[in-house]
């Protein structure tokens, strides 16, 4: 499906101008910088390792961890820009590059039908309510997703999970690899370091998203088990302290 866009962008392809494009004249060419990002539609993650290649000139980049590609210097006018990575759809579209040079994001559409049954869930309380949302990998970074909800522990002012250092929260792969010191959310805390702890209110029955990224996982690897360790407090006395584990999650 060929796609026609321009600077407003549209569902797939957002192009906007920038500064950042070349207006160097050799042999009467003039020619500019194709640069962007590549995401996943839903998430807004980066995808890393998508092949972006722009016809004529079947030129080829490849994005970064962080979705970055670029094209230098190419000459200004019309191109087709096609991109893939594994899990996702092709895209193909047309640009118009000018002599300001553009910066253009894709949006991925997933083409995998995640299954999720075949991991096991055990909450520490039959009154919380642990589901998967995604499991997703990036490049060697993978994302998983969880939703907590509080089905009948009245409402509780301070839910926390403690930092995965090695001795709390627990990491690891199916081919015995281990991860510590890894991202951790929880409603809106995040621990960049795994060192320290994140802490939400947990109301009944108001879900409250999660995550772990996960660094540095070879591609051979095909589920993660993820065993948080879990504190509940009212009024800053200890209610539950406990494990809420996600085995053998598929990783997409």
């Amino acid at each position: 499906m060929l796609l026609t866009i321009s600077f407003a962008g549209c569902d797939w392809f957002n192009g906007v101008e920038n500064n950042s494009g070349n207006d160097n004249s050799s042999n009467n060419t003039i020619v500019a910088d194709l640069i962007g990002t590549v995401v996943d539609n839903a998430t807004l993650e980066p995808v890393a390792g998508a092949k972006v290649t722009i016809n004529p000139g079947n030129l080829i980049a490849y994005s970064n961890k962080e979705g970055y590609y670029e094209f230098l210097d190419l000459k200004i006018g019309k191109y087709t820009v096609s991109a893939s990575a594994d899990y996702y759809s092709n895209l193909e579209g047309s640009i118009e590059l000018p002599k300001e040079g553009l910066e253009l994001t894709i949006y991925m559409e997933r083409s995998v039908v995640e299954d999720y049954s075949s991991a096991i869930i055990q909450s520490c309380d039959n009154n919380l309510k642990a589901d998967i949302v995604s499991c997703r990998r990036s490049g060697n970074k993978v994302v998983f997703q969880f939703m907590l909800t509080n089905t009948g522990l009245g409402d509780i002012n301070d839910f926390r999970i403690e930092g995965n250092s090695g001795s709390t929260t627990i990491i690891f792969d199916d081919l015995g690899n281990s991860y510590i010191h890894q991202q951790i959310t929880l409603g809106s805390q995040t621990s960049y370091s795994g060192y320290t702890l994140v802490s939400s209110p947990l109301l009944e029955y108001v879900p409250c998203k999660g995550s772990v990224v996960v660094t540095d996982v070879p591609s051979q690897a095909e589920t993660l088990t993820v065993k948080l360790q879990v504190y509940a407090y009212n009024a800053s006395v200890l209610q539950q302290r406990d494990y809420i584990t996600f085995k053998n999650i598929p990783i997409y």
